[in-house]
């Protein structure tokens, strides 16, 4: 997977994580849309995780990884449906 986010990615966003591109680019279809097809071409296999899954990730970072403000945005989903 890291050969397929390096080979995806400019080397000047891998190095600088808070440049203006990871918070103004949308990553599903600019980023995700491009690594996922690369990475199970890789594997040869078929791909089974698409746009629709992308919610699964958050549930591989770790909490202290997760921008507060995006914590805040999903508290208030979750307020709003429950």
């Amino acid at each position: 997977m890291q050969e397929c986010i390096n080979h995806c990615t400019l080397p000047l966003y891998l190095q600088d994580t808070t440049n203006i591109w990871w918070r103004e680019a949308k990553l599903s279809t600019e980023w995700l849309d491009l690594i996922f097809p690369i990475f199970y071409q890789k594997l040869n296999i078929p791909q089974d995780f698409y746009k629709r899954d992308y919610y699964q990730l958050i549930s591989l970072m770790e909490v202290d990884s997760i921008d507060e403000e995006l914590i805040a945005y999903l508290d208030l989903i979750y307020n709003t449906i429950v």
